[in-house]
């Protein structure tokens, strides 16, 4: 599901301090909705930051950790580190080793405004966890609407976020048969020890091929 929006219900844009990792055509479909924003709208007066987040790694994907790397990305691209410094300036002052969330939510709106446009992209929102997604978006609803455009991709199952964003534009992207079974062949032909296993065996191969595409129900 991908919901995509302005304006009050608006759903946008995202960063990573996690790794992108391929996971198969959805994620392909939202590394080049990045790519695509960052080669053709962003400049200094139109910011793009965004996030990938994974389940496998939820222990890091923290409300601080996630606001800070959106903080970074608007940052860099303004070619500006005044926010990031008061930051740290407020953390020394106060002997913290790290800034509170208010402190971030504060900067991500300053550098926000710093722009005449900024792209947020949230990819996966849920694969975190449900305290961490609901905390994450709360700073997002307060930002400029006008400014900000919010990209989230997601699977249909979240009720809060059916809730959140049900006026908000929707596209839901589903798996198709002829997309999975080139796919899964490739990664055979691509892995050693599965195209040993079935070597000589085409029944085995089709057998295996099929039986993917078909457990695969639209994910």
């Amino acid at each position: 599901m991908v919901d995509l929006g302005q304006g009050r219900h608006s759903s946008r844009m995202a960063d990573s301090h996690s790794q992108l990792r391929p996971l198969a055509l959805l994620t392909e479909y939202r590394s080049l909705v990045v790519e695509e924003l960052l080669s053709t709208v962003a400049d200094e007066d139109t910011g793009v930051a965004y996030v990938y987040l994974d389940y496998a790694d939820k222990l890091a994907q923290t409300v601080e950790s996630l606001t800070a790397s959106l903080i970074k990305q608007l940052s860099l691209q303004k070619k500006s580190m005044d926010g990031i410094q008061r930051l740290y300036e407020q953390c020394e002052r106060e002997k913290k080793g790290q800034p509170d969330i208010s402190k971030l939510e504060a900067t991500l709106q300053t550098m926000s405004n710093r722009f005449k446009r900024v792209f947020f992209v949230l990819d996966a929102l849920d694969e975190c966890e449900e305290n961490v997604r609901i905390s994450m978006l709360k700073p997002l609803h307060r930002l400029d609407q006008l400014r900000c455009r919010f990209f989230f991709t997601r699977r249909p199952h979240l009720q809060d976020l059916q809730r959140n964003f049900r006026d908000s534009l929707q596209i839901v992207i589903k798996a198709q048969h002829s997309d999975i079974k080139p796919l899964v062949e490739k990664r055979i032909e691509d892995d050693d020890m599965l195209l040993e296993l079935v070597e000589g065996n085409e029944c085995l191969k089709t057998t295996i091929v099929n039986e993917i595409v078909e457990h695969a129900k639209d994910m």
